[in-house]
């Protein structure tokens, strides 16, 4: 019995030593599992929505301060970041539209202008047409009135 006790001893002692081993090894890899887990996620926090998103926001900004030709980065991804930057590009393309129709319609403002002083100044014309044609009749009629019967009124 002693010498089974004392061989139970020794193999339970190098039981002891391996699982110790064994829970020291586990806590190593576990540790270093986690490490390299933790930069994985720091990376791909980075790298797939934080600098993305910080490139979105220079994007956005530079739209907004009326640079129309600012590419917009992320419009094919399928992710939220896609969405986003199809978002911006819709706010790219609305204010291209709105910088054109401006355009026209300062255009057409500056052609309506121009038909306006047309007709203003046809109007003159014909005033002062009107105002030479009643004066003439004026003094025609005043030479007919004053006995001048070869007067003519044209």
């Amino acid at each position: 019995n002693e010498a089974l006790l004392a061989a139970n001893a020794g193999a339970s002692q190098g039981l002891n030593a391996k699982a110790s081993q064994a829970v020291t090894s586990m806590a190593v890899v576990g540790i270093v599992s986690t490490l390299i887990a933790g930069m994985f996620a720091l990376w791909m926090s980075t790298s797939k929505i934080s600098r993305p998103l910080v490139r979105m926001i220079e994007r956005a900004r530079a739209l907004a301060q009326g640079d129309l030709e600012v590419e917009i980065d992320g419009l094919d991804r399928h992710d939220e970041v896609g969405e986003m930057a199809n978002a911006v590009q819709v706010f790219k393309t609305n204010a291209i539209e709105r910088v054109r129709v401006e355009k026209e319609a300062s255009d057409r403002r500056g052609e309506v202008e121009t038909e306006r002083q047309r007709v203003e100044a046809e109007k003159g014309h014909a005033a002062e047409t009107l105002t030479l044609a009643m004066s003439q009749l004026g003094d025609g009629l005043r030479r007919v009135a004053g006995g001048d019967l070869t007067s003519r009124l044209d």
